[in-house]
């Protein structure tokens, strides 16, 4: 089975330029909000300079650069302190098996900058004419994408046959681009296609291992279906209920999680979600609620003048692929370097 990514701001590892941010006030609480929880997520020892401030559905959004010991990347946080996206710069050495097989296998140098991007999001869950949908949503309560629920996320019991699923990640990137980045150019979709295969009976240590991650990883979540991914060898579809409700797991032997959701209590939403949802829907609509996370590695190559970015699960499905716009001279890179401090 596999699962989608719905996100909108994977696009949080985009270090191309950006113009900096004017100095903050004196006393300022939201920023300082910002600042903590940035400081919470990537430990005192960051390096952290806020440079851009942006207002999303009336909530203050900062973005950040982010220096640890293994580079830059960028991180994006409300004012009340709720992470949006978090980057990781990564040395190559790092990139997941077949995250790195795809790269080696296809480029002739290796990458100039990789970045590991978790996304955090929302999702309220409805019925519309016996048809199950879900509301996609970040942590601003800015609306990603309203899909029709397939047998994934559904079960197919439940699930109603789609007409082909649109993936909301392409705009979404495109949008935090342009947002974030100063990029225009188009950007082309490739999917990975691999034939199923069987390999419970191949490897049958595997999905028993896979069943130890998850029950130390998500201890407050019950397994309740467990299948080999088709698209991806090694990992695996896992249906979940907690207390609250359903949700999915992908994960490998290893631990690796791509994606996940979980069943959440309405009043569990940030804020800013409930009062979106409070504001722009009937109430009585809704019949569950999920908190997630997507991963998406961006890998950045350069041949000559070209640049080519390409996004990719740790699963080694490739979402997107775009050629950002070089940096100007008056801009202000977000990030200066990939490798590893001393």
């Amino acid at each position: 089975m596999k699962a989608k990514i719905w996100s909108a701001v994977l696009a949080m590892g985009t270090l191309t330029a950006i113009a900096t941010a004017a100095p903050p006030p004196a006393s300022d609480p939201g920023r300082a909000a910002a600042e903590q929880a940035l400081h919470n997520a990537y430990g005192n020892t960051a390096k952290i300079r806020i440079y851009e401030e942006r207002n999303v559905n009336g909530v203050r959004v900062f973005t950040a650069a982010v220096d640890d010991r293994n580079g830059e990347a960028n991180a994006t946080v409300t004012g009340s302190g709720d992470l949006i996206d978090v980057g990781r710069a990564e040395p190559a050495a790092a990139l997941p098996p077949a995250v790195a097989e795809l790269v080696q296998q296809l480029f002739q140098s290796p990458p100039q900058m990789v970045n590991m991007i978790s996304s955090r999001r929302y999702y309220a869950l409805f019925n519309i004419g016996n048809r199950p949908y879900t509301v996609d949503m970040d942590t601003t309560g800015k609306i990603l994408d309203i899909e029709w629920i397939g047998e994934e996320e559904a079960g197919p019991a439940n699930a109603k046959p789609t007409k082909g699923k649109k993936n909301a990640l392409n705009q979404a990137i495109r949008d935090a681009r342009l947002n974030l980045a100063g990029n225009s150019a188009e950007q082309k979709s490739v999917e990975r296609k691999t034939p199923a295969k069987e390999r419970r009976a191949a490897n049958p240590n595997e999905e028993q291992q896979v069943r130890e991650r998850f029950a130390k990883a998500f201890n407050q979540d019950q397994l309740q279906s467990i299948e080999p991914d088709p698209d991806t060898p090694g990992y695996y579809f896992i249906r979940s209920r907690n207390r609250i409700g359903e949700g999915f797991v992908i994960m490998n032997a290893a631990g690796d999680v791509p994606q996940y959701r979980v069943g959440v209590a309405r009043n569990e939403l940030p804020q800013t979600v409930q009062s979106a949802l409070a504001t722009l829907f009937h109430a009585d609509k809704f019949t569950s609620f999920q908190r997630g996370e997507d991963r998406i590695y961006r890998v950045n190559e350069m041949a000559g003048q070209q640049r080519v970015d390409m996004w990719i699960r740790s699963d080694g499905e490739v979402v997107t692929v775009n050629e950002p716009t070089m940096p100007t001279p008056q801009a202000v890179p977000a990030a200066g370097h990939n490798g590893p401090r001393k």
